[in-house]
């Protein structure tokens, strides 16, 4: 027996059986309304609790048949045939519109303002569509290709960056604040407008501030989010066929992500791929606190990752990451000139790296790549899971500091020409 009957109620929550919180959803039956038992549902904390007990689970474990419990076998005869699935409801332009101002004392805008600066902080911004609450939060809009708001998702944080606790519910939307009747809920990928640009290559992110911070980094790059770990389904990534698609799954989320990727590579036509690197980057602690791709973006400075003036394929000096082969180990103060393109660099709080450099790669006994690179007087390594995820230019590299590798057993590669495809 399927769950294709039944489906999460759309309002009210539970105590959850398992992390004893009221955040339990229930899965109701889509005739009736009415829950299959009050054990049976999902819980909203998918990412820190996990409980998931479903409709068929519960008629497994309790020896109920489908046909012989009451109302059910009529229920399966007046399915057989479905009716059309409604269509989605949309939010009204002008409340759209109302959310693009007020950014100044927006606390999610001035921490991202920290960051990148913000020129890029408010481009960026305006790129995604994110609005401001009255309350103060930032909206994250879900606006689908034909440039309709599918709905608005409002998140409250505090001047690091991170979420408010003190902020009950955590997560609001947009068509339950305004108490829309009949709204149909169909969400789409935050940044799904983004799409009509066919060139880029697409990456999808659990978070949407996860999305939009990778976008100043790696402008070369498509970035959407899920908005959450349970967020990634068929409907949602319908938009996605034939498009280059990677995957960076939020930390402890790898396995996750990677069973989800066969399953809708198959469904949406599209070769997706999903990356390691933050499984691989995340100490026991980060782990534990849900690292992302944000949290290690932010380790490094958006100068760092120039932009790829070919979005399907990163060249040899614009690699993702650090730059990896400059020519040169400039001085302070001495501009770059890399592919016509004048860099500038940061001379503020510049230390020498003392440590013996080499213009060697090298690929280990696993069948990693180790690219060495230099940057204002700064030796590291830009770390491949394999030769041929350097060349594809679609995974970020790990970036470790130059004298943490020990390359004694290691291949040496005197020529990258050798291996770019």
């Amino acid at each position: 027996m399927g769950d294709y009957q039944f489906e999460l109620a759309k309002r009210g929550k539970w105590i959850c059986p398992a992390c004893k919180r009221k955040t339990f959803v229930l899965y109701v039956d889509k005739r009736t309304g009415k829950p299959v038992h009050t054990t049976v549902g999902l819980c909203d904390r998918a990412d820190n609790c996990r409980h998931h007990y479903t409709p068929h689970e519960y008629f497994r474990d309790n020896h109920i048949s489908l046909e012989t419990k009451k109302g059910f076998s009529a229920f399966l005869r007046k399915t057989a045939n479905p009716q059309t699935k409604p269509p989605p409801s949309f939010i009204d332009a002008t409340v759209f519109n109302r959310s693009l101002a007020g950014y100044e004392q927006n606390s999610f805008f001035k921490w991202l303002s920290g960051i990148v600066g913000i020129e890029k902080a408010s481009g960026t911004v305006s790129r995604y569509h994110a609005g401001c609450s009255k309350s103060g939060g930032i909206v994250f809009w879900q606006m689908d290709l034909q440039g309709r708001i599918r709905t608005g998702k409002i998140i409250h944080y505090g001047d690091d960056g991170h979420r408010r606790k003190d902020v009950t519910p955590p997560v609001q939307w947009v068509h339950s604040i305004m108490k829309l009747p009949d709204f149909n809920l169909c969400q789409c990928l935050f940044g799904e407008h983004l799409l009509a640009d066919k060139n880029k290559p697409v990456a999808i992110v659990e978070s949407e501030k996860t999305a939009i911070l990778a976008s100043v980094y790696l402008p070369g790059i498509i970035w959407l989010a899920s908005g959450g770990s349970d967020g990634l389904n068929a409907e949602k990534c319908t938009v996605l066929k034939s498009r280059n698609v990677i995957l960076y799954p939020d930390c402890g989320q790898y396995d996750k992500w990677t069973s989800k990727a066969k399953t809708l590579s198959k469904e949406t036509g599209a070769p997706i791929s999903v990356s390691d690197l933050i499984e691989r980057c995340a100490t026991a602690e980060e782990s534990k606190s849900g690292f992302d791709l944000a949290d290690y973006l932010i380790r490094y400075r958006p100068e760092d990752f120039l932009p790829c003036r070919n979005p399907e394929l990163f060249s040899m000096k614009h690699q993702a990451g650090r730059l990896c082969e400059l020519e040169t180990n400039p001085t302070p103060g001495q501009n770059i000139l890399i592919d016509d393109e004048i860099i500038e660099p940061d001379t503020h709080d510049i230390q020498p790296d003392t440590t013996p450099f080499t213009s060697s790669a090298f690929v280990s006994g696993d069948g990693k790549l180790y690219i060495p690179g230099q940057l204002y007087h700064h030796n590291f390594f830009s770390i491949y899971p394999s030769i041929n995820d350097f060349n594809k230019r679609l995974k970020l590299p790990e970036i470790v500091p130059y004298q943490s590798v020990c390359t004694t057993n290691m291949t040496q590669i005197d020529n990258l020409k050798t291996i770019l495809k």
